[in-house]
């Protein structure tokens, strides 16, 4: 039995098994040693195995193994439900937290403890940036002699993955200019914040399967005057979130995303389906997009399913083959003061989503906006320019309301189909009912 298989196989049972001697009294003075040294190993022994069983929870809770080189689109959703996995996070943030703390209160030797957390770690059952991240985390948080401040800035060729880890929740991991190359995902597992020296400056690019980030956490992540990039042909997302996360982006670039033979994968950002504890109008903006380009991805700019909440500010998106920014099941946020282009179709509302679309404009392509499905957005004061098909295309159940939009070099302005009802304002557009 490897030492790792011991550590697991130590559990209470084993501790208790291990103080017995000395319960059982001697005189000697060796053997009182002797006593609390097996003491000793046996509270490490149970600290290990704590860790390694949270984190294993952890990873399951979360369901992201993506490993160097898949095809996975984004954090598979696990069976447990989004309030099971926000309590699987909050115990691995709190471990790692306790984890120095209950070491050195322990008397644990700091080379041998970290030693056994990193071959425990590496029996867990998942694999490539998760496990990586988990484990530079946890070798930061253990041993905080050895965890050097971080470079200010960051220069390219530099283990950005190291630094992250070694950053405290909030702390900002500052980027020099020029290209790093990710050889595998970034992934996040507290709020930081990336800034870079400028969108046209700074470049993290992969060609990893699972894309150059993967936000993991509930904490804020903030991206900042950074650009996010996927090379090579490999199918897949340049930036996936899970469903409790909460992410800004701010005069960032986010481009690349390529799709398999299927279709899938070709996400610039996607905010994974679940639910993040937050319904309502009171749930929280979950994602933040100011300032910023999102172009070149093949399948969508921007997905945001499950209960996200999405604000787009003075937000460029160009040439995505299916959709700019796709609003679907109960998601909703503000559009305002964006332009799309060249985009399959500008903006898209399906399932119950219920997103307001406010002072943009869309040009070319093949519709404007769209609503699917029982969506129900609400888009005010809007310009759709050239559009191919329609400005604007409401089919299934959809309602919500349009006032206030022109439509400029289209054939078709407003096009509802036979059960749609949207409530219509003044719309400087011609309005036609369409067949479903």
């Amino acid at each position: 039995m490897s030492r790792g298989q011991r550590w697991r196989a130590a559990g209470l049972p084993a501790a208790i098994l291990l103080l017995l001697p000395a319960c059982q009294g001697t005189s000697s003075e060796g053997d009182r040693i002797a006593a609390a040294e097996a003491r000793r190993a046996a509270d490490c022994a149970a600290a290990v195995g704590s860790l390694l069983a949270v984190t294993q929870r952890y990873l399951d809770g979360v369901g992201a193994t993506t490993a160097s080189g898949a095809s996975q689109t984004a954090p598979s959703p696990s069976t447990e439900s989004a309030v099971d996995q926000q309590v699987e996070q909050e115990q691995f943030g709190r471990a790692l937290q306790d984890v120095r703390g209950y070491s050195s209160r322990r008397g644990c030797e700091p080379e041998q403890f970290q030693s056994e957390l990193s071959e425990g770690l590496t029996g867990l059952s998942a694999g490539g940036p998760v496990a990586r991240a988990v484990l530079l985390q946890l070798q930061a948080d253990s041993d905080p002699p050895a965890r050097p401040a971080t470079p200010s800035p960051l220069q390219p060729g530099a283990d950005v993955a190291a630094a992250v880890a070694a950053a405290p929740g909030g702390a900002t991991v500052q980027l020099a200019a020029g290209t790093f190359e990710l050889t595998d995902t970034l992934a996040l597992l507290r709020g930081v914040t990336l800034r870079g020296a400028g969108r046209d400056a700074t470049v993290l690019q992969t060609g990893a399967g699972g894309g150059a980030l993967l936000v993991l956490t509930g904490e804020l992540v903030a991206v900042q005057s950074l650009t996010l990039r996927r090379t090579g042909e490999a199918p897949g997302p340049v930036l996936s979130a899970a469903p409790v996360a909460a992410l800004e982006l701010t005069n960032a670039r986010i481009a690349g995303a390529r799709a398999d033979g299927d279709g899938l994968g070709g996400v610039g950002v996607l905010m994974s389906a679940g639910s993040g504890g937050q319904t309502g109008p009171a749930r929280r903006v979950s994602l933040r997009v100011t300032d910023t380009e999102i172009l070149d991805n093949a399948v969508a700019g921007v997905v945001i399913a499950g209960e996200h909440r999405a604000e787009f500010l003075r937000t460029v998106v160009e040439r995505s083959g299916q959709c700019g920014v796709c609003y679907l099941d109960t998601s909703d946020g503000v559009v305002r003061d964006s332009s799309f282009t060249d985009n399959a179709a500008g903006i898209v509302a399906g399932g119950n989503a219920r997103p307001k679309i406010e002072a943009s404009t869309v040009t070319g392509g093949e519709v404007g906006i769209q609503a699917i499905d029982r969506a129900a957005p609400d888009v005010t004061g809007t310009t759709v320019v050239r559009a191919a098909r329609a400005a604007f295309v409401w089919t299934g159940a959809a309602t919500g309301r349009l006032g206030g939009n022109r439509c400029v070099d289209v054939e078709f302005g407003i096009v509802a189909g036979p059960s749609s009802a949207p409530l219509l304002g003044e719309n400087d557009c011609r309005v036609a009912r369409g067949e479903q």
